[in-house]
């Protein structure tokens, strides 16, 4: 079986691994020992850091750490686009 050689994380895996979650820490551990790249994305670094600052400013540090280690891919505009329209919704659940 071939193993992907990167896996883009969503932001409610990285939320989980952030906050201690035994089953995203041993995902990621697990992605990472066989040699996978993890990545995510820019708009998912932006809503960790969004929620961070809710939390206070420490919890900053910790978004930043993730992103240093993560292969961050950017987005075109019209993924910028749907993002948007995506958090706009969140924001109504909220």
């Amino acid at each position: 079986m071939e193993v992907a050689r990167r896996v883009v994380l969503d932001s409610d895996v990285l939320i989980d691994f952030l906050r201690g979650v035994d089953e995203s820490i041993k995902l990621i551990a697990d992605l990472k020992g066989r040699g996978v790249t993890l990545a995510t994305t820019s708009i998912n670094i932006f809503e960790l850091a969004w929620g961070a600052s809710k939390l206070g400013a420490g919890k900053i540090s910790h978004v930043r750490r993730l992103a240093e280690i993560l292969e961050v891919l950017s987005l075109s505009s019209e993924e910028a686009i749907k993002a948007g329209e995506d958090m706009g919704y969140l924001e109504l659940l909220g």
